[in-house]
């Protein structure tokens, strides 16, 4: 009888560490899902600011919010074709498309990340040569703030 209490016992304690194990590789995975899409939502602007050369110096935003969306809608979406922008109109259009994927944004139909209270940040540093651009995207995950830091050079 004292065997099969001590089986009990010992099966009992592996199955806990098999749950937590379990539990903690969710946890893992939530994570580096959330640093993935960081990760491809940073090298996105990264791409957009690359195309839009001439506008380049209209990408350096800080942290601000998306704010309402720009007058030019300078990219296709649904059945409105895409109008002909300036540099800066398209550095608008792409700063507000990008903020709203993010989901800081007061837009009502913003697409969401996923990023949980995420914020970013465009920075351009002309001081430099080639000039550089640090794009910073930060949030929070169940455990602590997260953040994913991406520098370029034009």
């Amino acid at each position: 009888m004292m065997e099969v209490l001590v089986t009990v016992v010992i099966l009992s304690v592996g199955m806990l560490g098999i749950a937590a194990l379990y539990v903690e590789s969710l946890k893992s995975g939530q994570t580096a899902l959330a640093r993935t899409k960081a990760i491809n939502l940073a090298a996105d602007m990264a791409d957009r600011v690359r195309v839009n050369r001439a506008g380049e110096s209209f990408y350096n935003v800080g942290n601000a919010a998306a704010g309402a969306t720009p007058v030019a809608q300078c990219g296709a979406r649904n059945t409105v074709a895409a109008e002909e922008c300036t540099a800066e109109e398209m550095a608008a259009y792409d700063i507000w498309l990008w903020k709203t994927m993010i989901g800081n944004s007061t837009v009502a139909t913003a697409r969401q990340s996923g990023l949980a209270n995420a914020s970013a940040s465009i920075v351009r540093d002309a001081s430099t040569l080639p000039i550089t651009f640090t794009i910073q995207i930060a949030w929070s995950d169940r455990d602590d703030n997260q953040d994913y830091t991406l520098s370029f050079a034009l």
